[in-house]
């Protein structure tokens, strides 16, 4: 935090970026990053996005099956790493990493609904360098590295070395370091990378993303050479509504005549300095059409919290992503009436949808 401050007091406008790689006895390292004043980028994304669909990716990279997690479990994950930030915290969701593959390998036709949930959740979203262009495979990464410390306890630098340290010249600077940290024994081991998008030559790289890109079945809308148009809109929607960007989200259900669908993501976005617009949001992780009317009683309470006379108010809903024509309802209509709706699936569209 002292070495934040004093950057920020020469440059004020600077940003500093901290990625945080989790794992075993490492939980929570981003409310500690976040509380210093460096915003954290986090990597967890595609690990819980992947869990939907029955895939465990591994720290290296690698895919093994697992059972299949409902919606439930993305809004546990969400809720765990926003509930010990502080206030107003800052934090980067990124879709990958140097190790975990490409979006386009990992989730194929089901790419489409994990970039809307990408631009969709109010963290800063960070993409990988090529996945906009429907990239599936890429050149093997550098390996992972790990310290571990020796079972002796390490004790920081008593005052009298500290001064020490400050006290020597540049030219003995690193023979003082050596001594002073001489106890600590790391043994380093490696953790290769396994990623399955990994190819060793361009020509494996151009026939792997091209096999990938046919598997996808373009020719019923799922063409991941387009893919980029895809990220370009949603990037751009949230750059135009507000809402996206700094809208308090609330978790909602989309639900029907047996309960609700396990695959179905639903939540609002809702700005308190502006309750004008509100972004409601429903993804499909299905294959198939999915019909279902949303619970909207939740947003009774921030809305009251809000404004306490809503009572005479009408609300008008906007497709921002689709062609349906615009509706309109009274705010009791709004909350407690059932708003029938579905979220179709491209090669599925000619099926009766309303």
């Amino acid at each position: 935090m002292k070495l934040c401050k004093t950057l920020w007091q020469n440059f004020p406008n600077l940003i500093i970026i901290g990625d945080v790689i989790g794992g075993q006895n490492l939980e929570g390292r981003e409310e500690n990053i976040a509380r210093s004043g460096i915003i954290p980028r986090l990597y967890r994304f595609a690990p819980v996005l992947a869990s939907i669909y029955g895939q465990h990716l591994h720290r290296d990279g690698s895919i093994s099956n697992t059972e299949k997690q409902s919606v439930n479990s993305l809004r546990s994950w969400y809720e765990s790493v926003r509930k010990d930030l502080p206030s107003g915290s800052i934090v980067i969701q990124s879709t990958t990493s140097h190790a975990f593959p490409y979006p386009a390998f990992l989730f194929r036709r089901a790419t489409w609904s994990v970039i809307d949930l990408f631009f969709y959740l109010p963290d800063l979203p960070m993409t990988f360098l090529g996945e906009e262009d429907g990239h599936a495979f890429r050149t093997k990464t550098v390996n992972n590295f790990r310290n571990e410390v020796s079972n002796k306890s390490f004790q920081s630098p008593s005052s009298s070395a500290r001064k020490k340290m400050i006290s020597k010249s540049s030219a003995d600077l690193n023979k003082v370091l050596f001594d002073t940290f001489d106890e600590i024994k790391l043994k380093e081991s490696v953790i290769e990378s396994h990623s399955m998008s990994e190819r060793a030559t361009l020509e494996e790289i151009v026939n792997g993303d091209n096999q990938i890109a046919k598997e996808a079945a373009p020719e019923y809308g799922f063409d991941l050479k387009k893919i980029r148009l895809h990220y370009e809109h949603r990037r751009k929607l949230r750059h135009e509504k507000a809402v996206l960007r700094d809208g308090k989200l609330i978790p909602l259900l989309a639900e029907h005549a047996g309960g609700f669908h396990a695959q179905v993501l639903s939540f609002a976005r809702i700005r308190r300095k502006d309750p004008t617009q509100m972004a409601i949001v429903a993804i499909n992780f299905n294959n198939h059409n999915v019909y279902f009317h949303l619970n909207l009683k939740n947003l009774r309470y921030i809305l009251d919290e809000i404004d306490q006379k809503l009572d005479k108010a009408v609300i008008k809903i906007e497709d921002w992503v689709g062609t349906t024509v615009n509706d309109y309802y009274t705010i009791y209509e709004f909350l407690y009436g059932r708003i029938e709706t579905c979220l179709k699936v491209k090669y599925l569209s000619e099926e009766n949808c309303h």
